[in-house]
């Protein structure tokens, strides 16, 4: 069973990016950014959450907050998931 996001912990990854890319207070996400973010976030869990900061924290030299798609990728939540296994009718029907 996965766990998604919380609210708190959602909370926690973006203090530590703020930290982390020294994101000024004008630059800090407004109450409907946040909001947004966290509407296309949360289906993510903590650990991916926290693995899209290490990344983005090391490899990005921005001071703003990355866009959602950024999060996303380096969380490796939009990496299409492998093919499935081919079954003995799926190989039939491919060579009809």
């Amino acid at each position: 069973m996965t766990i998604l996001l919380t609210e708190k912990q959602f909370k926690e990854a973006l203090k530590e990016l703020e930290i982390g890319l020294r994101i000024k207070k004008e630059n800090k996400l407004s109450k409907i950014q946040y909001d947004i973010y966290y509407k296309y976030l949360k289906d993510l869990t903590n650990e991916q959450i926290m693995k899209a900061v290490k990344v983005i924290i090391k490899t990005y030299d921005i001071s703003y907050f990355p866009s959602i798609a950024g999060i996303r990728n380096a969380a490796g939540a939009n990496i299409e998931p492998p093919p499935k296994s081919l079954t003995i009718e799926d190989i039939q029907q491919l060579q009809a």
